[in-house]
């Protein structure tokens, strides 16, 4: 990895307008696509052992209660325990403060959804975000909006507009 990147950024094409919301998080960044006809978890894990001291994961794709949807792959509890040990690699990967943000709509709704989210913490020693609404720019009126209310560290109040506002970006998408 180069010195002085600490993001990766994995994003599912299929988000509409992913490259507008992702330019200005690719700075100091590596962004990844991972193909859909792949096991997910383990190509993550590949790219996460090849990009070693990242200390910020930012994962774009689909999501429901309690799972990820990648391509045709649904990523659930069950999908994380039978890959614990791959999932627990990341941490040896990964810098010591390593934060995982979920922008995937909903994943962190409800109870057995956040238990979604402690599992993902407990399997890869990270800190994690996630949504537990609808993620994006929505019409005015509905639901959408940038913010991962759900963490794993009652410090952690993850909002992209933030970030990107940060880091002079705009804060969400035309539609």
């Amino acid at each position: 990895m180069k010195r002085g990147i600490r993001r990766l950024i994995i994003a599912d094409k299929s988000i509409s307008q992913i490259n507008v919301l992702i330019a200005d998080l690719s700075d100091n960044g590596i962004l990844l696509y991972i193909p859909e006809d792949t096991d997910s978890i383990t190509v993550l894990t590949r790219k996460i052992a090849a990009n070693k001291g990242v200390n910020q994961v930012y994962i774009f794709t689909h999501g429901y209660p309690t799972s990820l949807i990648h391509g045709s792959e649904k990523i659930t509890s069950t999908d994380l325990f039978k890959h614990k040990k791959e999932s627990a690699s990341w941490n040896l990967s990964l810098s010591i403060e390593a934060e995982i943000m979920l922008y995937a709509s909903n994943i962190a709704q409800g109870g057995t959804s956040k238990q979604f989210i402690r599992q993902s913490h407990e399997l890869s020693g990270c800190k994690i975000a996630a949504s537990s609404y609808p993620f994006g720019h929505i019409p005015i009126g509905s639901t959408g909006n940038w913010m991962l209310p759900v963490t794993t560290r009652h410090y952690l109040h993850y909002s992209l507009i933030n970030l990107l506002q940060k880091i002079g970006g705009t804060p969400w998408l035309q539609s």
